[in-house]
């Protein structure tokens, strides 16, 4: 559903704008798992940001010419090293990779990590029984990804979906 999708991005958006507006074309966005585009194309078009990339496996058939400062790269996300501190690595819904771009993020110069969790994926240090029961699987999830990158855990008000937290981690 693309209103979903588009109100999801927003949510990234909003954050973005806060980060950004303090400090004018200081970064660039690099989204990971980027699908449709819409968290880059939203910041390249809305804030004043250097340049937006989206980077997937699978490119999708758009005409995305007529956006300056844009690249749609259809790659890895792994594969993608042009990332300094200026650069803040973003991943709306990026499925079960949520891990491992928390890794890319941690062992490269990036300064920002934005990351919607969503499909729930393994858990290695598992919270104890009685309080992954009580969160849920999706709660635990999250919160095992925020533990894992030393993020906090935003939410995303006006997200049509019950996956609406967004972890952000600054280094």
């Amino acid at each position: 559903n693309i209103i979903k999708e588009i109100i999801e991005a927003m949510g990234f958006r909003n954050i973005l704008k806060d980060i950004t507006l303090t400090n004018p074309m200081k970064y660039r966005i690099v989204d990971f798992c980027s699908g449709n585009a819409l968290v880059p194309l939203l910041a390249i078009y809305s804030l004043p940001i250097i340049e937006a990339f989206a980077i997937d496996i699978k490119k999708r058939e758009r005409n995305y010419l007529p956006v300056k400062r844009f690249n749609y790269l259809e790659m890895e996300f792994q594969d993608f090293y042009a990332i300094d501190k200026t650069t803040i690595i973003t991943a709306n819904h990026c499925c079960k990779s949520a891990p491992s771009i928390i890794n890319k993020w941690k062992n490269s110069t990036s300064s920002i990590l934005l990351l919607s969790p969503c499909c729930i994926g393994r858990i290695e240090n598992k919270l104890p029984y009685i309080v992954q029961k009580k969160l849920g699987k999706y709660l635990s999830w999250v919160f095992y990804l925020a533990n894992k990158c030393e993020g906090q855990i935003l939410k995303n008000n006006s997200s049509l979906s019950p996956v609406n937290l967004i972890i952000k981690a600054e280094k």
